[in-house]
């Protein structure tokens, strides 16, 4: 799953770059709003204490969430999700 950057994503909620430093729904150059990181199973754990298989169990879990709502922010894509 990928998410756009936050000048690209329709529902990003920072008005301006500066704040999607600070945001928790997303970063500088991925947004994933409504989406706390670890509910979006965001890459950015990685740079955290999460080893790969964390996230890519998170990553599972928040597709499956997303399919099961119908995806209405738009955030899977068709290669692969």
């Amino acid at each position: 799953m990928r998410y756009p950057p936050p000048a690209d994503n329709d529902n990003c909620q920072c008005q301006h770059p500066m704040q999607s430093m600070f945001c928790s729904f997303g970063h500088m150059l991925e947004c994933h709003y409504p989406y706390s990181c670890q509910d979006a199973g965001c890459s950015h754990l990685l740079r955290y204490d999460w080893s790969p298989g964390q996230v890519a169990e998170l990553m599972k879990r928040a597709v499956e969430r997303i399919r099961a709502e119908g995806d209405p922010y738009g955030y899977l894509v068709e290669d692969g999700c």
